[in-house]
């Protein structure tokens, strides 16, 4: 299972000033989903894993993944609000 320690900081090569500030937000919206919804975010968005292999990952089914990646992103996009 991916833990919340497990959800990366940028790096000092992430880019401009202002990309790291996004993406620094972006993990905090990450950080704060539930458990179930931040494990798969993490292995598919963050980590890069196929659905199948975050499955695999997770001991949940594809199907789950999927459900789950989209409510997930679905919550971390309404935290960060329209922009």
């Amino acid at each position: 299972m991916l833990e919340e320690s497990s959800v990366p900081e940028p790096g000092p090569g992430a880019g401009s000033p202002l990309a790291t500030l996004e993406a620094r937000e972006v993990l905090s919206a990450v950080a704060g989903l539930q458990p179930e919804f931040r494990e798969v975010v993490a292995a598919v968005d963050l980590a890069g894993l196929s659905y199948r292999e975050a499955a695999r990952a997770l001991d949940i089914r594809v199907g789950t993944v999927m459900s789950r990646l989209h409510r997930g992103r679905r919550q971390v996009t309404e935290k960060l609000g329209p922009e």
